[in-house]
């Protein structure tokens, strides 16, 4: 049996849209960005192939990958996905809570506005760039587990933005 690697993407260190809820407010953005580079990943680069992300049953969305600051999910409906065809997109009905009124205030500010995720990565593909002079990895399949709204994203094109 093989063991799927889950791989958190921020620069942290490695350690369709819904009916509107009631809450602090709505985010939505580009969460994963398709044949984009990441940033340097210890040593070498990632990428998701297009239509590479397979969306799990619940996925879960945080802030900054904690799992103790939920802030939506896909089987209470305030969390919506879609693949589309430069990514996967998300719509999140933020909960009215500290966290969330938080993150709302936040985005608006400008102090957080993009993302990350975590996915399990079922088959990729590496290859060596030598204008980047690093390892390349592609992803070819993989389950997305989590979003998270984050300062530091490892894709400097993803998006999370308030909504009016």
């Amino acid at each position: 049996m093989r063991t799927h690697e889950i791989v958190r993407y921020s620069l942290a260190p490695p350690g369709a849209a819904v009916a509107p809820a009631e809450g602090a407010g709505r985010v939505s953005g580009l969460a994963i960005p398709w044949d984009t580079l990441s940033a340097d990943r210890g040593g070498y680069r990632d990428r998701f192939a297009r239509d590479s992300v397979r969306i799990g049953e619940d996925v879960v969305a945080l802030l900054s990958h904690d799992p103790s600051i939920v802030l939506g999910r896909t089987s209470a409906g305030t969390l919506a996905l879609e693949a589309r065809e430069d990514g996967v997109y998300f719509s999140l009905a933020l909960p009215d809570t500290q966290a969330g009124r938080d993150v709302l205030t936040l985005l608006r500010r400008g102090d957080l506005g993009q993302c990350s995720f975590a996915a399990v990565l079922e088959r990729e593909d590496w290859d060596y760039d030598s204008h980047l002079r690093a390892p390349v990895r592609t992803v070819l399949a993989a389950e997305l587990l989590e979003v998270s709204v984050v300062p530091l994203p490892a894709f400097a094109n993803t998006t999370a933005r308030a909504e009016a």
